[in-house]
């Protein structure tokens, strides 16, 4: 699977950008609820997939996705970080682009329905989702 990975891209056109996200979202199903795959999906998959810049960000959409989805300090959201760390490390500037831009897009939403605490805000797990994981 590994030398296709980085050439999968290639493949998808406008018209099939729906194909690209089933492919990548079930790459994460398969992480998720894999674990014994885990450390060798994370390795061969998710940082070759982060070395392909349209895939990575593909990819961040669904984690960020399927992390808020499960909600924050889940299984699946922690899973989903360390997948997005594991892209970064194969793309570090394009991941953190990706991460921040979308952290601040949703900050910008929060002042259309203003609240006197930002953890009373109904994007409060979007927020806690897109942060770095606490230990």
């Amino acid at each position: 699977m590994q030398p296709w990975l980085p050439n999968v891209h290639k493949f998808a056109t406008s018209a099939s950008s729906e194909k690209m996200n089933r492919i990548i979202r079930r790459l994460v199903d398969v992480t998720i609820d894999e674990q014994q795959l885990y450390a060798s999906l994370q390795a061969k998959v998710w940082h070759t997939i982060g070395s392909v810049d349209e895939l990575a960000v593909i990819a961040i959409d669904q984690f960020v996705k399927v992390g808020i989805g499960a909600g924050p300090g889940t299984y699946v959201a922690n899973v989903m970080a360390d997948a997005a760390v594991t892209l970064a490390a194969a793309n570090t500037r394009l991941v953190a682009g990706i991460v921040l831009d979308r952290m601040l897009q949703t900050l910008r939403l929060t002042s259309q329905n203003p609240r006197a605490k930002l953890s009373e805000h109904g994007l409060w797990p979007d927020i806690q989702v897109r942060r770095t994981p606490q230990p």
